[in-house]
This record gives C-alpha cells, structure tokens and sequence, in this order.
C-alpha cells in the first residue's frame, strides 16, 4: 500500500510538469555604452523589458519564453544601444588597481591584475578570476571566482563610491549557487592608474588616495566613511570646528553642516561629538585599528534625547587641498587656490585670504545652514548686496565688524524690522569657518540656526 501510494504521488507531480520552447537573445555588450532589450509586438510599438545593462567587455544573454504572458503570437525583439555616462566616481576598468578592504582587523588587499585575473592579499594570497561591470556612474559589480573548472563556489561585490578612489562594498558569498555569507565595509585605492575612462584614456577620478600615517590629534583636512549595516554616510572636516555631511537616506538628499568637538581617549581611540543644531547630535566612540580606518560606535540624539545606537567601521583619507566646488575642474578661484577636479570631493568653501578688517565689497559669501539650502550673500558696494536663496533674490544693507582678529559680527538688513545677524568665527584667521545666524521679524528673534560660512571674489 505505501509503494502504490508512493507511485501516486509522483504521478501527481508529473502532471505539473510541463516543457516549452524558449529563445536566447545574445549580444556584446562593450564597455562605454548601455544596453536595453526591447519588445515589440506589431514592429511599431516597443517597450522595455528587463533592467538596463551598463557594457561589460563581455557577451549578455538572456532566456526569453516562446509563451508570453499576454497571448500574443508573434514577439519582436531588440536592443537599444546609447552612450553610458562618462561622469560618476565608478571607474571603468580594475586591472591595475588595488582595493583595501577593511573586512577583518588590519585589512585585507585585493588585486586586479588584469582585466579578468587578480589575487587576494590576505592571510595567503589567493587569485581568483572576475568579470567587471559598472552598474551605474558611482557602483560596480564584480563576481570573482577561484580558477579552473568544476568551481562550486563565487562572490559577489558591489562596490559603493562614495568619493573618488573609496566607498563601501559588500560581499555576497555563494556555495554551489546558495548564498553563505555577507560582509560588508569600507574600501580604498591603494594603487593609482587603471580605472580608465571608457575611451582608453586615463580615468580623470581617480587620484591617488592618501592616507593619514598617525591617528590624528585633529580630524580637520579629513574625510569619514562610516558603514553601518546597509547605511553609509562621509564626514568631511573641513575646519578646526566645522565640517559638511554626506548621507545615502533617501528622505535627506542636502548635505548638513556641522560643528564639532574632538579628543584622543588615548592613542588608538577617540571621541568626536557633531552638532548639527540645538538639540541634534551624534557622538562617535572611534577605536582605531590602523591610522586610516578601525570600529566605531555612534549614539543619535534628538532633541536632546538619545534616539539610536549603532556600530561599524570607517576609513579615513586625507581630503583634497582645493578651493573648487568639484561641479567643474581645472581653474583658479579668486584666492588663488588650485580648482579641485569633478566629483564633488574637494574642500567647501573656499577662502580668500584673511577675514576682512573694512568693507566686504566686492566679496560672494556662501552660507550653508544646518536647516537651509545654501544661500548666497552677494556685496556690491561698502553698504548694499542682494541674497540669493533657492527661489528669490532680496536686496539688503549691511553692516560689519571685525572684533578680533578671527571672528566678526555681519548685520544683514532687509528692511527695517527685519535683519540677520551671524556671528562669524574663522578657521586659522582665514575668510571661511562656521556662523551662527538670528533672525529677526517684525524687530523679535524668530530663529537661531548654525552653519559654515566661506567668502571668496565675486566671480566677473
């Protein structure tokens, strides 16, 4: 009885089979270019089906059924080829490049010798063999595998850029074709050259990264990385007391100012409280397992009350000496500092020389607020000027004054019961640091806000 029911059993799941035709669509997919399969009924009408596919150097095939879904008959098939960008942080190529991963204490090195061979540094060097793709303008994906034939086993990285020559990865592991394990954290060229531009040319983003050589006993000229689960967020610090934030939350797409405290707890750990405004910081607990990167645990308050905890890991690198915005490259600003190259990773505010001790004709002062977008203060003459906001322009009279040699007091009047007045203290003397703004309407304090502030030539 338990056999003919056992044979029942597998004639029930027969029934269930069924085999039907099916179409491969191959093509080459060539790095420079992306690549989106389209289908058409009538020859006429045409629509994407499946993601759009960044070129590789290498052959993509896809299995489409011979039974559509919507009963059609006749299924055409295409593949709309268009320029991919050349702009992003991502480069085109690994061969040549070298990649620090901070995935166990002390880190551990992976190689790209070629444009499919590499090795990985750790305890033994272990090669692999690897395809390459760029994703998208800042992420690339690669599958590495050991070499020979019969392999059971791969992983899977995708690396984050986050700035130029870094960012944040995570690893897929797979065991004959089930996934193992995930890891995650932060990365660094350690080898300059490769990552070529689409073209062959040599990649224009991806500098040589420095590293700090001695933990800091001041985080200012340095930029964070911070991995914490699937979060990653960079802190630059750009002044003694003041730095920008750069976030992935999809709800927080304006980088936030900041101002900061910092102490060495002894010599492999530190403590730095960032204030974004009253009532909103986060304190970081740094323990260092190299000067460049190591643990950390942050502590989020708002409103004064501790909100979320979380670990992970960071890196830090030393930022670019630049006067740019990193919107453009090459040229010189009005204080004769060296434009910073595309990519958005240079200094912010540029400065232009000492902090004025008269007039501020002439100048551009960018205000970054920890609540505002940016805003500019365009002076025109030894009393007048016009902010810029997001959406208007507004005249104004001003007044200024230097009260020590490294902070002023700059009164903003719109008109006559309404004015802001920020409270300016420099970085090292120069014209750029961190503001407190008040904000006065109808002669009574509406608001009290925080932020960076730099001044440079108005641009002719």
């Amino acid at each position: 009885m338990a056999l003919t029911l056992g044979v029942v059993t597998m004639a029930a799941v027969a029934r269930e089979l069924e085999v039907r035709h099916a179409a491969e669509i191959e093509y080459e997919a060539e790095r420079g270019h992306y690549y989106q399969l389209q289908r058409s009924t009538n020859l006429t009408d045409w629509v994407n089906v499946e993601d759009k596919v960044y070129g590789h150097g290498g052959r993509e095939r896809r299995l489409r059924t011979a039974t559509p879904d919507d009963g059609a008959t006749k299924e055409f098939f295409r593949v709309l080829v268009t320029e991919a960008p050349v702009e992003g942080l991502a480069p085109w190529t690994y061969a040549g490049v070298t990649l620090n991963l901070d995935d166990q204490p002390g880190g551990d090195a992976v190689q790209f010798l070629t444009e499919t061979n590499g090795v990985d540094l750790g305890v033994a060097p272990d090669p692999f063999v690897y395809t390459f793709t760029r994703t998208g303008t800042n992420q690339v994906r690669v599958e590495a595998r050991p070499p020979g034939l019969n392999v059971d086993r791969n992983d899977v990285y995708v690396f984050t850029y986050t700035a130029a020559g870094r960012g944040t990865w995570v690893r897929d592991e797979y065991r004959k074709g089930v996934i193992k394990d995930r890891d995650l954290g932060v990365f660094t060229h350690l080898v300059a050259g490769g990552g070529g531009a689409a073209g062959g040319t040599t990649s224009t983003n991806q500098p040589t990264v420095t590293l700090p050589t001695t933990v800091a006993s001041t985080p200012k000229g340095l930029s964070y990385s911070f991995q914490s689960g699937e979060s990653r967020e960079r802190l630059e610090f750009s002044t003694e007391i003041g730095g920008t934030e750069y976030s992935d939350d999809v709800g927080d797409t304006e980088p936030n100012v900041f101002t900061y405290t910092f102490s060495l707890a002894s010599t492999n750990s530190a403590k730095v409280v960032v204030t974004y405004k009253v009532g909103k910081w986060d304190e970081y607990d740094l323990s260092y397992s190299s000067a460049s990167k190591g643990n950390f645990v942050r502590r989020e308050y708002k409103d004064g009350v501790l909100d979320d905890t979380d670990t992970g890991v960071f890196s830090a690198i030393v930022m670019p000496v630049s006067g740019g915005t990193g919107a453009t490259s090459g040229g010189t600003n009005g204080g004769g500092n060296t434009g910073g190259t595309g990519g958005g990773t240079t200094n912010p505010n540029p400065t232009v020389g000492p902090m004025p001790s008269g007039s501020l004709a002439g100048l551009t002062y960018t205000m970054r607020s920890s609540t505002d977008s940016v805003s500019k203060l365009i002076v025109s003459s030894a009393t007048a000027g016009v902010e810029q906001g997001d959406s208007d322009t507004s005249p104004f009279t001003y007044t200024y004054t230097l009260t020590t040699p490294r902070t002023a007091v700059l009164k903003v009047t719109f008109k006559s019961d309404k004015w802001d007045e920020y409270q300016l203290t420099s970085s090292d003397g120069n014209n750029a640091g961190t503001f407190v703004l008040q904000r006065f309407d109808k002669s009574t304090l509406k608001d009290t806000r925080t932020g960076l502030f730099g001044g440079q030539a108005t641009a002719p």
